[in-house]
């Protein structure tokens, strides 16, 4: 075993410097350090206290001033690093807040030059449209003063009255074309005005008076029949499209109020034919005949009496979708008697008529299927009792 120094009493202290106290205890303590282990057996206290020889204290100096330049030397980098990090941030920082400011007045700029983009234009546009306006009217003025020279001319209005009837016959037609699509005509429309197409109408047209007036009387002056059963056209209010036939028409509408039936032909002789024969029939199995309305030559309406249930052939096809059973009932006999009734009446006028056109959708049923025969267009007055080939 080494020996090691003891110190030889505790009279000869180390400098304050050199002397390291570790512990204390209450007997023989000893502590190795650097391989040199110091027994102090007679310190006050048995205090054990490590020292070290002078080589090896000045070893640890110069450690521990070596340790304490290089702490001095990180603690100075990192906070050089430190401010410079600081210093980039505010820089970053104050770049950022810069091309911030730099965005939101090119936003602004842009802005603005799109709002006085649109401006410039919707007052070019507002501009232009004033300019067409007025040339518009300044047309319309020329236009009209033509016409009224041409007006004025003697004989001029007699020979426009053909042409006048035949655009008042396109016009009814594009209306009743619009009905039928639409479903519906407004009878708050305006009536038709020559001097204003946009307003023209097939429910309410106006009256033709003085010498442009061109009633149907002027062709056909012998028809007292027909003019008897005219009644005012701008009390016929045309309401919705019903159904179209071979040679016309139906619309539903109102007459004074009250809910009729509106037949509209192109062909102008052929239906003046039918309401010269429908108006000459009164039958509670026929469809009541309540008058005829025009402004116009080709503008004829015949109103009749509107029945709700709609016709046999609706029925028929109601009765085949619901599965309903074949064979004899009560409304089908009460629907058949009622066209035996108006044939009866039909056959047994002084001049018979033929109607030649007896089908499902010419009986017309109400609400309680009460059945009356329509649609007479075909049909022939028999001026002998024989039957020919021909009728």
């Amino acid at each position: 075993m080494a020996s090691f120094p003891v110190f030889p009493t505790h009279e000869e202290p180390f400098p304050n410097d050199e002397v390291l106290i570790f512990s204390q205890i209450n007997g023989l303590c000893a502590q190795q350090c650097c391989g040199v282990v110091w027994f102090v057996p007679d310190f006050h206290s048995c205090t054990c206290q490590l020292a070290m020889t002078s080589p090896f204290h000045k070893v640890a100096r110069k450690i521990s001033h070596k340790l304490d330049e290089y702490e001095a030397a990180v603690v100075d980098r990192y906070t050089a690093v430190g401010e410079n990090l600081t210093q980039t941030r505010v820089r970053v920082k104050s770049s950022l807040n810069s091309q911030e400011k730099k965005l939101s007045e090119t936003f602004e700029h842009c802005e603005t030059a799109i709002v006085n983009s649109y401006t410039a234009m919707g007052e070019h546009l507002t501009q232009t449209q004033e300019r067409l306006k007025d040339k518009l009217n300044s047309q319309e003025r020329r236009i009209s003063e033509k016409a009224a020279q041409l007006l004025s001319k003697p004989g001029v209005p007699k020979m426009l009255n053909p042409l006048r009837d035949k655009l008042n016959g396109e016009c009814l037609a594009i209306e009743a074309e619009t009905v039928e699509s639409q479903g519906r005509v407004d009878s708050s429309n305006e009536s038709i005005d020559l001097k204003d197409p946009g307003k023209e109408s097939f429910d309410d047209h106006s009256t033709v008076t003085s010498d442009s007036e061109c009633s149907y009387t002027e062709y056909h002056p012998d028809d007292y029949i027909i003019n008897k059963g005219r009644i005012p056209r701008e009390k016929v209010v045309v309401q919705e499209f019903i159904s179209r036939g071979a040679f016309g028409k139906v619309y539903k509408g109102t007459y004074n109020g009250q809910l009729v039936a509106v037949k509209t032909m192109s062909d102008v002789d052929t239906f003046v034919k039918e309401i010269k024969m429908a108006c000459s029939m009164s039958h509670p199995n026929i469809v009541q005949f309540i008058g005829v309305a025009w402004n116009y030559r080709e503008d004829f309406c015949c109103v009749m009496e509107y029945m709700d249930g709609g016709d046999l052939r609706g029925l028929m096809d109601k009765y085949e979708e619901e599965n309903r059973r074949t064979g004899f009932d009560a409304a089908k006999v009460t629907i058949a008697l009622h066209v035996a009734h108006a044939l009866a009446y039909l056959h047994s006028r002084d001049v018979p008529v033929i109607h030649r056109d007896l089908k499902s959708k010419n009986i017309l049923l109400n609400e309680a299927l009460g059945a009356k025969l329509t649609d007479f267009g075909v049909s022939r007055e028999r001026v002998d009792r024989a039957m020919t080939a021909d009728v």
